[in-house]
């Protein structure tokens, strides 16, 4: 529906019947295409220009619908229906303008638009003693809609986890870093000296009830180790899943040891420096400096990440 805000300035009553509800449920039950007509109303006096042009207001209807608006002013006061109708395989609509007692301009008139061809249809309604012109335009077009398809939850990927710089926390003490991925309906963290741990919400083989997901936060639970993760978000909108706890299938292995990534870091922080000294480095120079500034007897703990869609038969399947 459409008002002018102005109680004193013109309005325009928009009404729609109950026969387009009808329409909307026949559209539903029948795929494929059908016709509708978009209606508006506007005014203008040609004599002037288009500084006093005005867009009444818009409606749209499909077979079965009836419209309706109207104008009301100082000079003028009449409504206008609009039935959309099949008739004979033709889709036509019938207006009738149907002036208020007070209107004695507006002549009372009714006419039947063949829009079948597709072009579009206007007449004049009414025109006031200062030369504005009222009119009607009917403008046909195709509508496609699709057949209601079974609704499959599977199409929103719950089951897939979302993390964006997502801080990982070991014993309720311990910052490990963040991890970011997304699309992971099988998630994975390596952490030497830890565990190399692989979880996921769908129930994989050889994988533990460890741990679960609640309001964004995943926590793990294996053996005296509790790894908590936050800021999880779910399917391909990265929504919080409310209804929780939900179950999470952990796989739970050892990792390499502190002392083998340490060896593995001073390795390749040594390769670098290498490079670096004969200029083949493609480093930055901030970059460089922070690696000559590591303190080899207190190198960091680095973890990684990964995600991937289960294997084929990977997943237990799920019991009716």
């Amino acid at each position: 529906m459409r008002f002018t805000h102005s109680l004193f300035g013109p309005i325009v009553l928009v009404l729609l019947s109950i026969g387009m509800v009808r329409a909307l449920a026949q559209q539903a039950k029948h795929p494929g295409q059908d016709y509708c007509v978009d209606v508006s109303v506007t005014s203008m006096n040609p004599d002037v220009g288009l500084t006093t042009f005005k867009d009444w207001g818009k409606l749209s209807g499909m077979k079965g619908s009836t419209l309706g608006t109207g104008v009301r002013n100082d000079s003028l006061d009449f409504k206008i229906n609009i039935q959309v109708a099949s008739q004979q395989g033709r889709f036509v609509a019938f207006v009738s303008v149907v002036p208020n007692e007070k209107d004695k301009k507006t002549k009372a008139s009714q006419q039947k638009f063949d829009l079948t061809d597709l072009r579009a249809k206007s007449y004049e309604v009414a025109r006031d003693d200062e030369g504005r012109v009222y009119q009607i335009s009917l403008v046909p077009r195709i509508v496609t809609y699709p057949l209601p398809r079974t609704f499959d939850p599977r199409a929103f990927h719950l089951e897939e986890m979302n993390f964006s710089n997502s801080p990982v926390i070991l014993n309720d003490k311990e910052f490990l870093g963040t991890v970011g991925m997304g699309g992971a309906a099988v998630a994975s963290i390596q952490m030497p000296g830890v565990g190399d741990v692989e979880f996921s919400l769908l129930h994989l083989k050889d994988a533990q009830p460890q741990g679960q997901l609640e309001k964004g936060v995943l926590t793990i639970h294996h053996e005296k180790q509790v790894l908590v993760i936050s800021n999880v978000t779910n399917g391909d909108r990265h929504q919080i899943l409310e209804g929780g706890p939900f179950q999470v299938w952990v796989r739970w292995k050892s990792a390499a040891s502190l002392e083998d990534q340490r060896r593995s870091l001073l390795e390749s922080i040594a390769e670098m420096k290498k490079k670096a000294a004969s200029g083949k480095s493609t480093l930055s120079d901030d970059v460089l400096q922070r690696i000559q500034e590591l303190d080899p007897e207190n190198l960091p703990r680095f973890i990684t990440s990964g995600a991937r869609s289960p294997n084929p038969g990977e997943v237990v399947p799920a019991q009716d």
